[in-house]
């Protein structure tokens, strides 16, 4: 009767961890996608506040899913030391997929972040206001909507600046967070190569093993030949004595 082998807590948790960190690789890749749709709108008649609010949306949550993703990546590292060789071979395989993410997205950051600079809207001319006479006159309703108008302006111009200094801020992070799984990353490659090392050394003393085992019993069926052909050989004095013998005695 076959035994079920029940994965330990550690497995468990490590086969969890990996699956969150390929749904999370799989979303930022689903966005770099989109971003990349985009970016060659950002400047062109096709270029709202609505395509702002959602490249924004878009980088929020590709921000959080990377950090996320980094904590899960180091957490798996640190599991990794006490983990099985299949194991190990699978952490390194997914910290290399995320490294390879977060950069794709950094490319793509970088991109967007200059496509933003370059296309701010124009910031129109300061309004000084109404003079003294002015407010005892009254206002025509187009001078207040040109007011209204100049202040919506001012206050888009200002948002879109932060927006495109909270990404160059965001762009920083995804820098440090790419040194730390290129990190990880060199560690794993190390770990994997003293694997394989010890793979390639467990075959090569089992080869060896072979070979000496097959030298011995080559060796014992040449022994085994000697010892029968000593005996026959024994055999055919002894009968020959006998012969003798019983010749002699006849005689």
């Amino acid at each position: 009767m076959d035994t079920e082998v029940v994965p330990t807590n550690n497995s468990r948790e490590i086969s969890a961890i990996c699956e969150n960190v390929t749904s999370s690789i799989y979303i930022i890749n689903s966005r770099v996608k989109s971003l990349k749709s985009v970016i060659d709108d950002i400047g062109t008649p096709k270029d709202n506040q609505h395509l702002r609010d959602q490249i924004q949306l878009w980088q929020q949550e590709v921000n959080q899913k990377i950090k996320t993703s980094s904590d899960d990546v180091n957490k798996l590292n640190t599991l990794g030391r006490s983990a099985n060789k299949q194991q190990k071979l699978q952490i390194s395989k997914i910290t290399s997929h995320c490294k390879d993410t977060v950069e794709a997205y950094f490319k793509i950051q970088q991109d967007v972040v200059q496509k933003l600079r370059f296309n701010l809207l124009k910031h129109p001319d300061s309004f000084s206001g109404f003079s003294g006479n002015d407010t005892n006159s009254l206002l025509d309703q187009e001078q207040i909507q040109m007011q209204k108008n100049l202040e919506f302006e001012n206050q888009m111009l200002m948002e879109r600046q932060q927006s495109v200094k909270q990404i160059e801020k965001d762009i920083v992070q995804l820098n440090s967070v790419m040194k730390e799984l290129g990190a990880l990353v060199h560690e794993q490659e190390a770990a994997v190569d003293t694997i394989e090392s010890r793979i390639e050394s467990a075959y090569e003393d089992v080869r060896m093993a072979n070979q000496e085992l097959a030298s011995a019993a080559q060796y014992q069926n040449k022994s085994r030949k000697r010892k029968l052909l000593l005996v026959l050989i024994l055999a055919i004095v002894f009968s020959i004595l006998i012969g003798m013998i019983v010749w002699s005695v006849k005689s």
